[in-house]
């Protein structure tokens, strides 16, 4: 059941310093921290520059996914409630804002090798099409990534779906890669900077963290107040010789839930307000009303915004768009 021996009575230092021989938790972090910073040195080994705060972003969210797999945490996550909901928390509600800030789709398009002939297949090609395929407008849905995201709680733990997944090994590696996985697109839609195929306005994912935020913390609260133990027979297949009162630490497991979870979602509700604000403040410079001789105006009086050196694009040729709506950023990169 648990893939390994049981481990020794929790500490401090064993929950920092532990670790556990999880091998998805090591492929993932292994492949996610080789794959970028190969892309981060080929672009400084061609002269361009890449963010030093998205690499530092992405390697934090490695880290957060490395402590929750395989470190100290992922080792008590197996024998312990509240040690897999902290798991559970960090790797979908704290890992994915960080790997999405790093924006990895950015880097991968800006170093994956273009077609070297017209018509040819590359790389860089096959994630714009995958970028631009109905699947993703389907999943970047605003409505999808809060169903994910709210529904697998209830869906997992309000079931014996989760006594089923914690009872194998693979089970509880398959709940590891779906918290990953759910909490990345959740945040990709609602604060990511990589090309998206729908380009949600503010208000529209403010609306999604005031569906979400409630419905998580009524989850914590549920976890909090129950007087069932959650996947009874497995805790007691297990044995541990620890921490032994299964509602105490299940308790614990449902404040985790709600801290650790709540939290980070107030903190992006407030950094997308300040997005919103920033973003109405450059649309009113944008179009403010032409004034003056000198002024490049467009229809209704309205002022043109000016071309930058190496955008070209915008304001040459016809846009698919409406004036004073900016293009995806999909059709950006594609341009």
């Amino acid at each position: 059941m648990l893939g390994g021996p049981m481990p020794a009575a929790p500490t401090v230092l064993r929950l920092l310093w532990g670790w556990s021989g999880n091998g998805v938790g090591l492929a993932i972090v292994g492949l996610g921290t080789a794959l970028y910073l190969r892309g981060v040195w080929a672009m400084h080994r061609r002269g361009d520059a890449w963010p030093v705060g998205r690499t530092i972003s992405w390697l934090f969210g490695m880290l957060a996914v490395a402590w929750a797999t395989f470190g100290g945490l992922g080792e008590y996550s197996h024998v312990l409630f509240s040690a897999h909901m902290a798991s559970h928390m960090l790797l979908s509600m704290v890992a994915p804002i960080f790997l999405v800030l790093g924006a990895p789709m950015t880097l991968a398009l800006r170093t994956l090798p273009g077609p070297r002939q017209p018509g040819e297949v590359s790389p860089r090609a096959l994630l714009l099409g995958f970028l631009n395929s109905r699947f993703s407008k389907v999943m970047t849905h605003p409505l999808v990534g809060p169903v994910l995201f709210v529904g697998s709680l209830y869906g997992l733990y309000f079931t014996g779906l989760f006594e089923t997944l914690m009872s194998d090994h693979w089970g509880h590696a398959i709940m590891e890669i779906h918290f990953l996985a759910v909490g990345t697109l959740f945040y990709y839609v609602l604060i990511g900077i990589d090309p998206s195929p729908r380009a949600l306005a503010p208000i529209a994912r403010f609306g999604m963290l005031l569906v979400t935020v409630p419905f998580h913390a009524f989850f914590a609260t549920a976890i909090m107040s129950s007087n069932t133990v959650f996947a009874l027979d497995y805790w007691k297949a297990i044995d541990r010789p620890y921490r032994t009162d299964l509602l105490t630490d299940q308790y614990l497991g449902g404040g985790m839930a709600w801290a650790m979870g709540e939290i980070p979602l107030v903190l992006v509700m407030i950094a997308i307000l300040f997005q919103w604000f920033r973003s109405d403040s450059r649309e009113a410079k944008r179009f403010r009303p032409c004034r003056g001789p000198q002024r490049r105006c467009g229809a209704g009086g309205v002022q043109r915004p000016a071309a930058r050196p190496g955008r070209a694009w915008q304001t040459a040729g016809p846009q698919p768009v409406e004036v004073g709506i900016p293009p995806s950023p999909v059709e950006q990169i594609r341009r």
